[in-house]
């Protein structure tokens, strides 16, 4: 509950300001729900990065494995 509740804040927060907002999270419906883009890091390297909607339809094994283990 508490998470959809500062996802929904966030989201107000931005179109209300326009502000740009840095969320660092494992929770993948956070990541599904919140950003414009996501940037997806590993091994310590930011692997790949773009708008929400490009990342999380991807088809590659990297994408896959971060956004769909969830």
């Amino acid at each position: 509950m508490r998470t959809a509740y500062l996802n929904q804040l966030i989201v107000d927060l931005n179109q209300q300001t326009g502000a740009t907002f840095l969320i660092v999270t494992h929770d993948v419906v956070t990541a599904r729900t919140v950003p414009d883009n996501i940037g997806m890091l590993y091994h310590g390297h930011l692997a790949m990065f773009g708008p929400s909607e490009m990342l999380l339809s991807s088809q590659g094994p990297l994408a896959k494995s971060l956004v769909w283990c969830g």
